[in-house]
C-alpha cells in the first residue's frame, strides 16, 4: 500500500524530536491536532511493562513511549509492527540528555499491520537539549523571556520551611502570582503541562489546577498526619480538552496547608512525587499516578486567576446506578428524602463518624448516600433540597449504596438548570409519590463473576422474589439473604479459578463473592474466641523472656486480645460455619476481647465467660459475608452481625406481600 492511502501526516516526527512540548504548544499550525504515523516497532521493558515504539511519518523515523494505559492495546495485538493509527495527545521532553516523546492517546487504529510506508530514515540527534528549546520558541511563535533560567526561579511558598532541593524550570502559561496573605508573589511567566500527560518519565514539570475537594486531616498507622486533595487541570490556554483529576496526598507542613488551601482555589504545583495507582484502586476519570506533596514539593497559589469554571457534571438517574460496576464513580442530582442522625462506627483503625442520607429523583427510585467524618458532622441541610454529588463511589453493601469519598464534592441548591426543573417536579408531583429503594444488579445479593448467563437467566423469573429485574420489594429484592443450602450450592455461588487464586487470607486479597445470610448462632468453639495480638501492628505474639513478641519483633509488657472466633449458623435449609474477627466478634458477644480473656482465665469468673457463649447461642443475626480462599480450602468469613430487627423485616414481609410478586401468583 502507498503512502497517500493513509495520509501520513507530513514533518510530525521532525517537530517531535526537535521541541519541548506539551499540550500548550501541541499542535504548531503547520501540524493538525489529530496526527496518523506507522508504528515500525514495539519492544517490551521492564515491570510494570512499558512498551517503546519506533513511530513513521513516511520521511522521518523516532522513538516514542506508550502511556501505560495504552499497553492493553500491545497486548491484544491491536498496536503492533507496521500498524498506522492516529494519535492527538503527546508530549516531548529531554530525560538524561535523550529526547523523550511520550503518546497519550491513540485515538483510532485505521491498520494494525501493512508493510513500511515510504522511505523513512532516522534523525540525527540534536545538538543539545538548548537548541532544542530555542527551536521549539521558534516554531510555537512564543516569546520565551530571557529570565528564563531555574536557578533564579524563587518558590513564594513550600510545604515545609528551608530552601527547596526541587528547582523547576520557569512554567509557560503566562500568569502573575501576586502576595496574597501568607502565599507569596511571583512575577514570573509559568509554563505548565497538562495533569493528563504527567507520567513516570515527567521530570521538571508544573501543573496549574484548582482543588476540587480537600479532605479532613488523618492520622495514618504510624501515627502520622496527612490530608487528601483532588486536582483538576485549570490551565484555561483554550487548547486543553482534559477533564483528567489527580489525587494528591499531603504529608508535609500539614496543619498550616490545611488551613490555607481552599477548595475553588487554583494553584501551580512542582515537585510533587508520583506515585503510580494500583489497578484495583484506579478510578474510570482517574489518573494513572497520584502526587505526594513533601519536603521537595512547591505550591504556588494563582491570586490573578479568574473565577473557577463551574463543576460539570454527567448527572446519571438513580435508578440505573444498580447497573454501573462497583467501585466506580457517578454523579447524581436528587432530593433530599431522609436525613440520618450522625452515628459512631468502629474499626480496625478506629472510631469513626458517618452519616445516611436518602436521595430521590424523577426516577422514582432512592439511594442511600454515606458521608464520613468531617462531611458527616459538618452536612447542613434541610430535607427536601435539591444537591448535587459529583464522583460518588458505588459500593454493595447491604443493596447498592453511594459514597462521598475524599474525590467527591457536593453542592447544595446547585445553580443548575436541572436542579430547577427538579425543584419543579418535586414540588408539583413528586412530593406525593413513594420512592423504591435502588436494586443490585446482581441476583439474591450476590455479586458474583462465576455464574453463567444461563444461571442469571433462569433467575428472571418475574414471579421469583429474588428476581433483580423490575421493581425493587422494599429492599428485599437484591440484599433478600439467601439460605445457607445455596450458598452451600457449588453450582449455584462459585469463585472463579482466577479469583480464587488471588484471594488472600484476612481480607488481604481480593476478596470473593459477597452474600447476606439470616440464621441463628447454634454453637461457637470455646477454644477458638481470641488470640492475643500486638497492641501496635495487631498482629499475633508470642510469650519470649517476660515480654510479648510479635513477628515485627514489637515487645510490650500485656498482649491486646482480639476475637478469631469460629462459630455455626444454622436455617432450615442446613448449617455452616463462619469465621469472625475483632469488630464482629464484639458485636456478636456484646463485649471486647480483653473483657473476655480475663473472665476465662481469672479463678471463678469462668461461669461467666461460659454463659455469655451462651446467650448468643439461640439468637437470631442477619450477617453480612464473603468467601475466601487460603490453602485450597473455602472460608465463609463475616464481614458485618446486625441483630434481627422484628419491626422492619414484618414491614418488608408486608411492603412484599403487596408488591407484584405478591398480587401475580
Amino acid at each position: 500500500m502507498g503512502f497517500r492511502e493513509f495520509e501520513l501526516t507530513d514533518g510530525v516526527c521532525n517537530w517531535l524530536y526537535h521541541n519541548d512540548i506539551n499540550e500548550v504548544h501541541w499542535p504548531p499550525a503547520h501540524i493538525p491536532r489529530s496526527c496518523t504515523i506507522q508504528i515500525l516497532s514495539v519492544k517490551r521493558a521492564g515491570e510494570p511493562p512499558k512498551f517503546r515504539i519506533t513511530i513513521s511519518d513516511g520521511a522521518n523515523i523516532i522513538q516514542a513511549v506508550l502511556r501505560d494505559s495504552l499497553n492493553n492495546l500491545v497486548d491484544s495485538g491491536r498496536i503492533r509492527k507496521g500498524a498506522v493509527v492516529s494519535f492527538s495527545c503527546v508530549s516531548s521532553d529531554f530525560l538524561r540528555g535523550k529526547r523523550l516523546v511520550i503518546i497519550h492517546t491513540i485515538d483510532s487504529v485505521l491498520t494494525s499491520e501493512v508493510e513500511k510506508i515510504g522511505d523513512p530514515t532516522f534523525l540525527p540527534p540534536p545538538s543539545s537539549v538548548a537548541s532544542g528549546i530555542a527551536r521549539d520558541a521558534a516554531m510555537a511563535g512564543s516569546n520565551i523571556p530571557a529570565e528564563l533560567n531555574p536557578a533564579r526561579t524563587q518558590p513564594s511558598y513550600q510545604s515545609q520551611a528551608g530552601p527547596s532541593r526541587n528547582t523547576q524550570p520557569e512554567p509557560r502559561t503566562r500568569a502573575q502570582v501576586p502576595a496574597t496573605g501568607s502565599q507569596a508573589s511571583t512575577s514570573r511567566e509559568l509554563i505548565t503541562v497538562p495533569i493528563a500527560s504527567l507520567n513516570s518519565y515527567s521530570a521538571n514539570w508544573t501543573i496549574k489546577a484548582k482543588i476540587v475537594s480537600k479532605s479532613d486531616i488523618i492520622t495514618s498507622k504510624n501515627l502520622n498526619n496527612l490530608f487528601f486533595v483532588e486536582l483538576v487541570d485549570d490551565r484555561r490556554d483554550g487548547r486543553s480538552q482534559s477533564q483528567t483529576t489527580i489525587k494528591a496526598m499531603v504529608v508535609n507542613g500539614v496543619n498550616e496547608l490545611h488551613g490555607s488551601m481552599r477548595e475553588g482555589q487554583i494553584y501551580y504545583v512542582s515537585g510533587a512525587k508520583l506515585e503510580k495507582v494500583e489497578e484495583r484502586y484506579r478510578r474510570p476519570n482517574g489518573h494513572d499516578f497520584n502526587l505526594v506533596f513533601n519536603r521537595g514539593t512547591k505550591l504556588e497559589l494563582c491570586a490573578d486567576a479568574p473565577p473557577p469554571a463551574p463543576l460539570t457534571y454527567n448527572f446519571v438517574p438513580i435508578n440505573s446506578v444498580p447497573q454501573l460496576p462497583t467501585g466506580s464513580t457517578c454523579d447524581i442530582l436528587g432530593v433530599l428524602y431522609k436525613c440520618d442522625p450522625v452515628k459512631e462506627q468502629e474499626s480496625a483503625k478506629g472510631k469513626f463518624k458517618l452519616r445516611y442520607l436518602t436521595i430521590v429523583d424523577k426516577s422514582r427510585a432512592s439511594v442511600r448516600v454515606t458521608l464520613f467524618r468531617g462531611a458527616a458532622e459538618k452536612f447542613e441541610a434541610d430535607e427536601e433540597e435539591i444537591i448535587a454529588f459529583k464522583g460518588l463511589e458505588v459500593q454493595d453493601f447491604r443493596g447498592v449504596c453511594l459514597q462521598l469519598s475524599s474525590s467527591s464534592s457536593m453542592t447544595i441548591h446547585p445553580d443548575l438548570t436541572e436542579a430547577s426543573d427538579l425543584r419543579g417536579w418535586y414540588d408539583s408531583v413528586g412530593s406525593s409519590q413513594s420512592f423504591h429503594p435502588c436494586s443490585s444488579a446482581s441476583a439474591s445479593g450476590l455479586r458474583s463473576a462465576g455464574n453463567s448467563p444461563q444461571k442469571q437467566k433462569q433467575r428472571q423469573n418475574p414471579n421469583d422474589v429474588n428476581n433483580t429485574d423490575g421493581d425493587s420489594i422494599g429492599g428485599l429484592s437484591p440484599a433478600r439473604p439467601l439460605t445457607i443450602r445455596q450458598v452451600l450450592d457449588e453450582e449455584y455461588l462459585s469463585m472463579p479459578e482466577s479469583q480464587s487464586q488471588s484471594a488472600g487470607r484476612y481480607g488481604g486479597g481480593k476478596k470473593g463473592p459477597k452474600f447476606s445470610l439470616q440464621a441463628t448462632v447454634v454453637w461457637i468453639d470455646p477454644s477458638r474466641v481470641t488470640y492475643p495480638g500486638c497492641p501496635t501492628c495487631l498482629k499475633k505474639v508470642e510469650r519470649k523472656d517476660g515480654s510479648w513478641v510479635c513477628p515485627r519483633k514489637h515487645t510490650s509488657a500485656e498482649p491486646s486480645y482480639r476475637y478469631l472466633m469460629y462459630l455455626k449458623i444454622a436455617d432450615p435449609s442446613g448449617e455452616i460455619e463462619l469465621q469472625t474477627f475483632d469488630q464482629t466478634g464484639k458485636a456478636l458477644l456484646g463485649t471486647s476481647a480483653n473483657e473476655l480473656e480475663h473472665l476465662r482465665h481469672t479463678p471463678g469468673l469462668l461461669p461467666q465467660f461460659q454463659a455469655i457463649l451462651r446467650a448468643t447461642c439461640s439468637r437470631e443475626f442477619t450477617f453480612e459475608c464473603h468467601i475466601d480462599q487460603y490453602d485450597g480450602r473455602t472460608k465463609y468469613v463475616i464481614d458485618q452481625a446486625m441483630p434481627l430487627d422484628y419491626a422492619n423485616e414484618a414491614g418488608q414481609l408486608l411492603t412484599l406481600l403487596r408488591s407484584r410478586w405478591a398480587t401475580s401468583k
